[in-house]
């Protein structure tokens, strides 16, 4: 049996804002300028917008799966703490990681800290999820975009200075290195020189 409010689907969440909404708009027009819209639930115009630019989701979903957890569930491991055990991690900021990806369809919570696979969180089991890796090339690929500020403001794509190092696997003063960077380019000339 599930828990309640447990496994909660993404839909069943975008039906709650849509029925918060339509409740407010009822208040509103029951009493105009005497509702205030409460602080966090977004506009309607907002919604795509806060959607969009959420980076917990993502994030959480790249722990997860560097961290294997969908695979220690398939092998038998279904409590928080021996998940954290298994990983390596702390057993509490991993259940809050996982609390967040059930209330976004990712993973199911079947009794308080026991977790489940779903359909989407089946697919981090696919060899090809790999690329979520924090610890491989994905992980170096989503610390990039730290760096589109200033990409923006320059007109220079320079890699941070904390990366280059670790980026292609190379060693800063390594040729190696930066002949990769000139290939990843295209131009022939270095990008880091």
């Amino acid at each position: 049996m599930r828990a309640r409010g447990v496994g909660t689907t993404a839909k069943t969440v975008g039906n709650k804002q849509q029925l918060a909404i339509a409740g407010i708009r009822r208040q509103e027009k029951a009493c105009p300028g005497a509702f205030l819209r409460p602080h966090g639930l977004p506009r309607e115009d907002q919604m795509d917008l806060a959607s969009m630019t959420d980076l917990s989701t993502p994030w959480c979903v790249h722990v997860v799966a560097t961290l294997r957890i969908a695979h220690h569930i398939a092998a038998g491991v279904k409590r928080v703490d021996d998940l954290a055990a298994a990983s390596g991690a702390h057993a509490d900021s991993l259940h809050r990681v996982l609390r967040h990806l059930v209330s976004k369809g990712v993973f199911e919570e079947l009794a308080p800290g026991r977790f489940e696979l779903n359909e989407p969180a089946r697919s981090l089991l696919d060899p090809s999820a790999r690329w979520l890796d924090l610890e491989g090339i994905g992980g170096r690929m989503a610390y990039a975009w730290g760096s589109l500020l200033k990409a923006v403001r320059t007109g220079c794509a320079r890699l941070s200075r904390d990366l280059r190092p670790s980026f292609l696997g190379g060693s800063a003063g390594s040729s190696r290195y930066r002949g990769r960077l000139r290939r990843v380019d295209g131009s022939g000339r270095a990008l880091h020189p």
